[in-house]
C-alpha cells in the first residue's frame, strides 16, 4: 500500500528575516490501528489524531489517505474525548481535563489537572459533513483521497481563544483497510490455514519512496505545497492477547475495558468490548540535537511492518476440517479395499496378513507418489541447491 502523507501551504515566507527566528508550523501525529479484537466485525478500523502546533503559520492543510473514503466512513473523535476526563487522560497519558469554548461550540480547552489558567491545547469536533471543516477530494480517479483542513475556519475568530495547538482526531471504517492489514495464505501449509491465519501489517506515514513520482509532486512543489514537518508519531497496534504479534515495540499494556468501551462504540447499535485487548505501543521522537542537523525538526519518513498470528476457532473452521479428516478416511478405506480385491488373496479364508500388509505398502507408496506431485517443483529446487 501507498504511503499515508500530510503536506500545507505556509502562511508566511520563512525566507523572510521577520520570520526567520518565528516558531512555525508542525505536527504530532497519533495512529491506532484495531484489528483481531475479536470483534463481529473483523474489519480492521483506523483512528488517526493530529496535533497542529502554530496553526496560525498554515494557510492549507491536506492529509493523504492511499484508499478511496466516503463521508460516511469518517467519524470524529474529539467530541467523545471531551465528555470523558478518564478517557482523555487515557488516550494522552496525562491528567487533563476539559471546558468548552463558550463562544464555539466545536472548540473544547483542554488544560492539565490542578492548572486552571493554561490552555494545553484545543479540541476541535470535526463535522465530516461540513465542507468547511473538511473537503474530500479524490486522487486519481479514487485511488486515494485528500482530506483538506482549513485553518483559518478551524482557529475562527481570536477572541475564541488564545492557543494557537489544535487537536483533530477522527476514526476511519471501510473494507478497504483490508489492504493495511492483509491475510497471508501459505501456499504450502494446508491444514495450519484452516486453524490459523496470518496477516502482514504495512502502514506508512510521509514515505516518498512508496508514492507515485506524481502524488510527491503535488504534496512537495505545486502552488507552494511542502510535506508537514512531523516532530513525532506514536502508533498503537490494537489487538487480543490471544494473537502472536511478530515485531519489537516499545511498550505494551492492557486497556481499561470500563475507560475504552466508550471510545470504540460511538452508538447504541455497536457491541464491541476491549476487554484482553492489548496496545502495543511503538514511536519515532525528534531528538533534542535534530534541529542542528534539521531546522524543520522533522523525523522524516516512518513506516511500520510486522506479522500476526491469529487462531480459528469456530463452526465455519471446524466444521470444513472434520469433512476433510471424514473424508481422507473414507477414501483410504475405500483404496485399501480396492487394493486387496486386486491382490492375489487365499478364495477360502480371505485375505492373509501378508496379503493385508502388501495392500498397505502399496496405499503408503501411493500417498508418497502423490505428495511428491504437489511439491516437485520444491523438491528440485532443494536438490539443485544442494548439488
Amino acid at each position: 500500500m501507498d504511503s499515508f502523507a500530510l503536506a500545507y501551504v505556509p502562511s508566511n515566507d520563512k525566507n523572510d528575516e521577520n520570520n526567520a527566528n518565528k516558531e512555525h508550523f508542525s505536527v504530532k501525529v497519533n495512529i491506532n490501528l484495531w484489528t483481531q479484537c475479536g470483534w463481529d466485525d473483523e474489519t480492521p478500523v483506523l483512528d488517526i489524531g493530529l496535533m497542529l502546533s502554530h496553526l496560525s503559520d498554515a494557510k492549507k492543510i491536506r492529509l493523504y489517505l492511499p484508499f478511496q473514503v466516503e463521508k460516511e466512513d469518517l467519524e470524529d473523535l474529539c467530541e467523545c474525548l471531551s465528555k470523558d476526563a478518564n478517557l482523555l487522560g487515557a488516550v494522552f497519558n496525562e491528567p487533563y481535563r476539559s471546558a468548552d469554548v463558550t463562544s464555539n461550540s466545536k472548540k473544547v480547552e483542554v488544560m492539565k489537572e490542578g492548572d486552571a489558567k493554561k490552555t494545553e491545547f484545543i479540541l476541535y469536533k470535526l463535522d465530516f459533513l461540513s465542507p468547511n471543516d473538511v473537503k474530500l477530494i479524490p486522487y486519481k480517479k479514487n485511488k486515494g483521497t485528500y482530506l483538506e483542513f482549513d485553518p483559518h475556519f478551524i482557529k475562527g475568530t481570536t477572541n475564541d481563544v488564545s492557543c494557537d495547538q489544535y487537536y483533530l482526531r477522527f476514526r476511519i471504517r471501510t473494507p478497504l483497510l483490508k489492504e493495511c492489514v492483509r491475510e497471508y495464505k501459505a501456499p504450502n501449509r494446508y491444514f495450519e490455514t484452516l486453524v490459523n491465519s496470518t496477516y502482514m501489517v504495512d502502514i506508512r506515514f510521509n514515505n516518498t519512496r512508496s508514492m507515485e513520482r506524481s502524488l510527491v509532486q503535488e504534496m512537495t512543489a505545486q502552488d507552494g505545497w511542502s510535506l508537514a514537518p512531523i516532530n513525532g508519531l506514536h502508533f498503537l497496534l490494537m489487538t487480543k492477547v490471544d494473537v502472536d504479534v511478530d515485531a519489537n515495540f516499545g511498550s505494551s499494556r492492557v486497556l481499561e475495558k470500563d475507560i475504552w468501551d466508550k471510545y470504540v462504540n460511538l452508538s447504541d447499535k455497536e457491541k464491541r468490548k476491549t476487554e484482553d485487548i492489548i496496545a502495543y505501543h511503538s514511536s519515532k521522537k525528534l531528538q533534542k540535537d535534530a534541529m542542528s542537523v534539521n531546522e524543520k525538526g522533522d523525523i522524516g519518513s516512518w513506516e511500520f511492518f510486522t506479522r500476526l498470528k491469529a487462531g480459528k476457532c469456530g463452526p465455519i473452521t471446524i466444521i470444513p476440517y472434520a469433512l476433510l479428516l471424514i473424508l481422507l478416511n473414507v477414501i483410504s478405506n475405500l483404496t485399501f479395499n480396492i487394493l486387496l480385491t486386486i491382490l492375489p488373496q487365499e478364495a477360502l479364508n480371505g485375505p492373509s496378513m501378508y496379503v493385508q500388509l502388501e495392500a498397505l505398502m502399496v496405499l503408503i507408496i501411493l500417498f508418497c507418489i502423490v505428495l511428491l506431485s504437489l511439491n516437485w517443483k520444491n523438491l528440485i529446487a532443494k536438490l539443485k541447491k544442494e548439488h
